[in-house]
């Protein structure tokens, strides 16, 4: 964020950012789904043996048993996951007015207050109308419909909390811990 805002001076940016352990449920969802289509993203791609897996693993709920082959590859997809919150949130401190968080999570729950928000930030003047039809048109229903047919299934299910029925609990804690570690 911080480059872009150095090349781009009065650009006012959005970061949402979505619960740490839901980010990792739909990555290996949408990794899964690729790999079947015999095309995984370049830095998966050497954890075909895994991937071979997760179909059968995410289809039920709890069975996601963090192996070690299988934890190692979920370590460079949370070191990502970290790097880029890290990035966010150091952008946040010194540029507060120029970068926006928002909460995936509150997306779903007040979708005309984050479009508010987000509107707000980017001085883009507004009315109720224009608020409420953001919100309608960009609901994960809108889209997933948009999408219908469409080869790669991006929009899947657009919940939150799908973790709490994909990983243990004491793969949940494992995780936590290992992000914790690599957050502020």
């Amino acid at each position: 964020y911080r480059r872009i805002l150095l090349f781009m001076p009065a650009a006012r940016l959005i970061h949402c950012v979505r619960h740490p352990l839901d980010v990792l449920v739909s990555r290996l969802h949408h990794e899964a789904s690729i790999f079947r289509g015999g095309a995984p993203s370049r830095e998966m791609a050497a954890h075909a043996e895994i991937l071979s897996r997760l179909p059968g693993l995410l289809d039920r709920p709890g069975t996601l048993a963090l192996d070690e082959p299988l934890w190692f590859m979920l370590t460079l997809l949370l070191d990502d996951y970290a790097a880029f919150q890290q990035e966010a949130l150091a952008t946040v401190a010194e540029q507060p007015d120029r970068l926006l968080i928002v909460r995936y999570e509150d997306m779903l729950v007040e979708p005309e207050k984050c479009a508010a928000a987000a509107f707000a930030h980017l001085g883009v003047p507004t009315t109720t109308q224009l608020v409420r039809d953001c919100a309608r048109n960009v609901s994960f229903d809108n889209l997933r419909q948009q999408r219908k047919g469409a080869d790669h299934p991006f929009f899947r299910s657009g919940t939150a909390r799908q973790y709490e029925t994909r990983l243990t609990s004491s793969d949940r804690d494992r995780i936590m811990a290992y992000l914790q570690a690599k957050l502020p």
